[in-house]
């Protein structure tokens, strides 16, 4: 990397390999827990296990991109040992052309129920203590799907990052 690309102080530096293969494939050479890491990342899912269902490959690009759900998706990250989390950030890029009823449930405990808009949209929700017996977190997103009249898909509600964090929610008075 060119001397320019860093900035004085910390830096975040991510090591990538690439391994032969018919179609080259980039693997991180080093994951760090050390602090969030969008769950429908690609490094999520390399990087820590993470499992999606009912979610769209990632459109548009760059902060501005994001995920539709067909309606229902699931997310299951392994726990692996670590602490548990406490809370959950999820930011929506839109619901779709009007507003929509969304269901977030974790491991089958509802964390939020209620509508959301058609512009973007951004929550940090407690996490429910319930239904974690085998230390995986399994999080669903509901939504009542709108078709799309370019694709012909069905899409709940476009997500653009879900993270988990270790701090509780609401903070401490």
């Amino acid at each position: 990397l060119p001397p320019p690309a860093f900035q004085t102080g910390e830096n975040e530096v991510e090591v990538f390999v690439v391994r032969p293969s018919a179609t080259p494939v980039l693997h991180r050479t080093h994951f760090s827990h050390a602090r969030p890491v969008d769950l429908l990342s690609n490094a999520a899912a390399y990087g820590t296990g993470v499992s999606h269902e009912g979610l769209y490959e990632r459109e548009g690009a760059g902060d501005g991109s994001f995920r539709w759900t067909s309606g229902t998706a699931s997310i299951v990250v392994p726990g692996k040992g670590r602490p548990a989390p406490r809370s959950l950030l999820i930011n929506l890029a839109t619901a779709g052309p009007v507003e929509k009823g969304l269901i977030i449930r974790v491991n089958g405990c509802e964390a939020f129920e209620g509508k959301v808009p058609p512009g973007r949209w951004s929550r940090i929700l407690a996490l429910p203590q319930c239904g974690n017996d085998d230390g995986n977190i399994t999080i669903e997103l509901r939504s009542r799907p709108h078709q799309d009249p370019g694709s012909g898909r069905d899409l709940g509600v476009a997500v653009e990052r879900i993270d988990l964090l270790n701090e509780a929610w609401p903070p401490p008075a």
